[in-house]
């Protein structure tokens, strides 16, 4: 399996490749996706959409009409959506098995795809960030909270696929509230680095957001909800 990493914006646009066939994660453009295809003898077979916000959802239609692709998310709110996904429900596409995972918090239709493997791969749309996590829009913090304790259980090589370049604005606040914690400061340095070289910050791995992701260094759901509101008006 290849994974194309596309971008739009701040956005992050993932395309799976298998046999021939794309399953792509949230196109917040169809362009993109689009260029990919005119450059290569793949076909989009499947869109997966983390949640419905149109930043995740904008190319969804456009993609359709020309690939006659299908669609699924949590909602059927999305733009062209074929069918709603339940939690821990398995997804094939060519010969890759996707897990769904249902982590309600940045909306109530979020979900992340989980692919097994040595390592795993996570596409956690706007529920887990490098060095960050979502806004509450629609969600709960017990909800949010919930979902993160999930993905932190994943193995700790897990290779994490966020919807959004954040990483720099994420580690510049942790370090303001943490400036002595020795992993926030290495990954903060590491995120400089990358984005300064033009290099996308993305894979993180479920091990490096345990060790230096505020959000997932909350004891209790009370000391989330508390960053959470800092974060927001930082």
């Amino acid at each position: 399996m290849n994974l194309h990493i596309l971008s739009f914006g701040d956005n992050y646009i993932y395309a799976l490749e298998q046999n021939n066939q794309l399953c792509v994660v949230d196109p917040a453009s169809a362009e993109p996706v689009l260029q990919l295809l005119s450059t290569t003898n793949l076909r989009l077979s499947l869109i997966l959409n983390t949640h419905n916000h149109y930043d995740h959802t904008g190319g969804n239609q456009a993609l359709k009409n020309q690939t006659e692709c299908s669609i699924i998310s949590g909602s059927q709110c999305t733009p062209g959506n074929n069918r709603v996904i339940k939690d821990n429900e398995v997804i094939a596409c060519a010969d890759i098995s996707i897990q769904a995972i249902a982590t309600p918090g940045h909306t109530s239709d979020s979900f992340c795809f989980y692919i097994p493997g040595t390592p795993g791969m996570v596409f956690t749309g706007d529920t887990l960030f490098v060095g960050g996590c979502g806004r509450l829009f629609g969600g709960t913090p017990d909800q949010l909270w919930n979902s993160l304790q999930r993905l932190a259980a994943l193995p700790e090589d897990t290779l994490v696929y966020c919807g959004h370049e954040y990483a720099q604005d994420n580690y510049a606040f942790s370090a303001q509230l943490n400036s002595t914690h020795p992993a926030i400061r290495r990954r903060q340095l590491e995120m400089i680095k990358l984005i300064q070289a033009g290099q996308p910050t993305v894979p993180s791995t479920i091990g490096q957001e345990k060790q230096s992701n505020l959000f997932l260094l909350a004891m209790s759901v009370e000391e989330f909800a508390k960053l959470r509101k800092r974060k927001d008006e930082f």
